[in-house]
């Protein structure tokens, strides 16, 4: 089982100076080339996104296959302070928790190989489930990998973060 290391990006943003707070977006990463692409992919982890989300482009070079989601209505939960922990929050179609923040797509899945620029690790083909955008999203570079959670639980993968700069974790897979 190789171990990827993780890294994180980190951007500074704008603040109020009276305020004297900094804030940090913080994105952590991995540093990859994905056989078969023929360029670098932007490889995110997200294990708070139920679901992963593949660039048209990564998706087209790739090769993808359609996963049917019905438009079935299905439960949808959110955390509730009050009440300590999830919540039902009522019903949405099925389909529409595969959209990728609101822009059209298809749902389905691709498989990838995640070679360690670092020379640390390489892995076997691995499954991809995921949302993919039907073009190019104009505010995205194109050429990317988002890994959400179901990534990690079809791969049996371990994610361990910490905040430091530079690397910041390791995956397991």
């Amino acid at each position: 089982m190789p171990t990827l290391p993780v890294y994180a990006f980190e951007q500074e943003l704008d603040t109020d100076p009276s305020t004297g707070t900094r804030l940090s977006a913080v994105r952590p990463y991995l540093d990859v080339d994905v056989p078969g692409l023929g360029f670098r992919p932007y490889v995110l982890l997200d294990p708070g996104r139920p679901f992963s989300v593949v660039s048209h482009t990564v998706a087209a070079t790739l090769g993808w296959s359609p996963a049917g989601v019905t438009a079935d209505p299905v439960d949808v939960y959110e955390f509730d302070l009050s009440a300590g922990g999830m919540a039902w929050a009522g019903q949405v179609p099925a389909d529409d928790l595969t959209r990728w923040d609101g822009h059209p797509g298809g749902f389905g899945v691709t498989e990838v190989e995640l070679l360690d620029r670092s020379g640390h690790g390489r892995t076997g083909r691995l499954a991809v489930f995921a949302s993919r955008p039907d073009a190019a999203v104009p505010q995205f570079a194109d050429g990317f990998i988002i890994l959400g959670m179901s990534f990690l639980r079809d791969n049996r993968a371990t994610l361990s973060l910490t905040h430091q700069p530079g690397r910041c974790g390791s995956l397991d897979l």
